[in-house]
């Protein structure tokens, strides 16, 4: 199992769409609704989708939630639309720990 990023990244306010690129792809997204940014709820719902080569599809993923990717297959690729520039991105940018609300059942090496 291959994982994109070992904290969720999220926003309060921009946008986003992912979409997968064709290969052998197959990637986990995970999105919650934040309650609060400062000192979120630990026991936030989450939503999971599986997203592959074989039905592809774009996410929209409104701003107020943070998200999570995990590649289910090895060279897995994804891209992400945001509504925000890079600069903007950057002043936005809010990281919790990745099990906070979600076991990825993640095996490391």
């Amino acid at each position: 199992m291959y994982i994109v990023c070992m904290r969720i990244k999220t926003s309060s306010v921009k946008i986003r769409w992912i979409q997968i690129k064709p290969s052998i792809t197959r990637i986990k997204i995970c999105a919650v609704k934040i309650d609060n940014w400062k000192n979120p709820s630990k026991t936030l719902s989450v939503k999971e989708f599986v997203i592959n080569a074989n039905s592809p599809k774009i996410l929209y993923i409104p701003g107020g939630y943070a998200h999570g990717t995990q590649n289910l297959k090895a060279d897995s690729k994804l891209m992400v639309f945001s509504t925000f520039s890079l600069e903007q991105t950057i002043k936005d940018d809010y990281r919790f720990k990745s099990d906070l609300w979600y076991d990825w059942n993640i095996q490391f090496r």
